[in-house]
């Protein structure tokens, strides 16, 4: 029998054995595993995973996931031995979560250098960059955790399912991992919604929201120049929903006008309207809060859609917050969630945030940490 099938709710081994004799030293198996079924999901879901195991115990496994099998079904996994074994089986294991199809595995001696690289870039892609070799162990986790490597005439980038992110600092590793792994700013919807991205960044969150099949359009505000560029390229990638994306290179706070501000080539990550202590200076441009979405939010409404909003822009949610409250726009916003920061005044924190969100009907869920009440995280959901 050539294919092995396993239906959902099945778990356990789809294929085992077959008990061969294999030499001392280095291999890469290869399995062919398909998921049954046309589903384009853009979070990975695990479905089970394959092993290379000696006398029942294993030496070697990898986790199946479904948004890395439906873009190729040929998973890689390197193994060693130190020694001749007489007793050497190819596993594939299902979960149960999804149907499978699986081929018997094939596997052949391989050098210490494909051992290093193959398992990190399956198939279509070969570490020649500097970048990539110098990040080798932050791509291979990437892989484990279901996602597809390869690269364009832009760069190295990551897909999830249709969902593609270039890679081309250490910061995207955090921002894959915070908004793709972690799901920080996720969230499910049966409405018809638009999603305002306060500190779009690099684009992942407001790429990772214009998926969703109920959401109509999304807003991104980003004020520095170089994550903003970041953040059209990756949209650029995402041609499916593009056109749903609408960009500002502006920021959002409690007045209008420019600002100049030290701004750090290196790093997407923590950028503020207040800028750094070191940096290249820059101007930036800086709008009122109620000027930017009033129009939005009131529209959104008038077409009976909901508003949901990400703000993440380090210590600015404060004036942006103050400013909905004046203007009375937050009961026309549905649900939040809010990364603060107490950069700017001590006086400031996730109090001042929850306050008019609870006396405008939201029901708050607050993650802040006590033993860290610097940042925190903030979910609003208003009835």
């Amino acid at each position: 029998m050539d294919a092995f099938q396993a239906k959902a709710g099945k778990q356990g081994f789809l294929i085992f054995g077959p008990y061969v004799s294999v030499e001392a030293g280095r291999y890469m198996a290869t399995f062919r595993v398909s998921v049954n079924h046309s589903a384009r999901p853009i979070l990975p879901t695990v479905c089970g995973w394959v092993d290379v195991a000696v006398g029942g115990q294993t030496i070697a496994q990898t986790m199946l996931y479904d948004t890395r099998l439906i873009a190729s079904p040929f998973v890689t996994l390197p193994f060693e031995l130190s020694e001749t074994a007489t007793n050497v089986e190819f596993r594939v294991i299902t979960s149960g979560r999804l149907p499978l199809i699986a081929r018997f595995p094939t596997f052949e001696p391989i050098g210490a250098e494909e051992a290093r690289y193959h398992p990190a870039f399956p198939l279509r892609v070969e570490p020649k960059s500097p970048f990539i070799l110098e990040h080798l162990p932050s791509f291979r986790e990437l892989h484990e955790e279901g996602a597809n490597l390869d690269e364009d005439a832009v760069g190295p980038y990551v897909g999830f399912g249709p969902l593609r992110f270039g890679i081309t600092s250490t910061d995207d590793f955090q921002l894959i991992r915070e908004i793709l792994l972690n799901n920080e700013y996720n969230f499910i919807t049966g409405r018809k919604s638009i999603f305002i991205d306060i500190g779009m960044n690099a684009g992942l969150t407001s790429i990772q929201a214009a998926y969703k099949p109920n959401v109509t359009a999304v807003h991104g505000f980003e004020p520095f120049e170089a994550p903003y560029k970041k953040a059209l390229m990756n949209i650029a990638r995402n041609s499916a929903v593009r056109g749903k994306i609408h960009t500002y290179n502006f920021g959002l706070s409690d007045f209008n006008g420019p600002l100049q501000v030290n701004e750090s080539a290196d790093t997407t990550i923590g950028n503020s309207i207040r800028g750094r202590e070191t940096g290249t200076p820059t101007t930036i441009q800086i709008r009122d809060t109620v000027d930017a979405l009033s129009d939005i939010i009131t529209q959104a409404n008038s077409r009976g859609e909901n508003v949901v909003m990400k703000v993440d822009c380090e210590g600015s949610e404060f004036a942006i917050m103050k400013r909905l409250d004046e203007a009375k726009l937050l009961p026309q916003i549905r649900s939040f969630v809010i990364e603060w920061h107490r950069w700017w005044n001590p006086d400031l924190n996730h109090v001042t945030l929850t306050e008019p969100l609870l006396r405008n009907g939201y029901e708050v869920f607050d993650r802040s940490v006590a033993s860290n009440l610097h940042a925190g995280m903030l979910y609003a959901v208003r009835g």
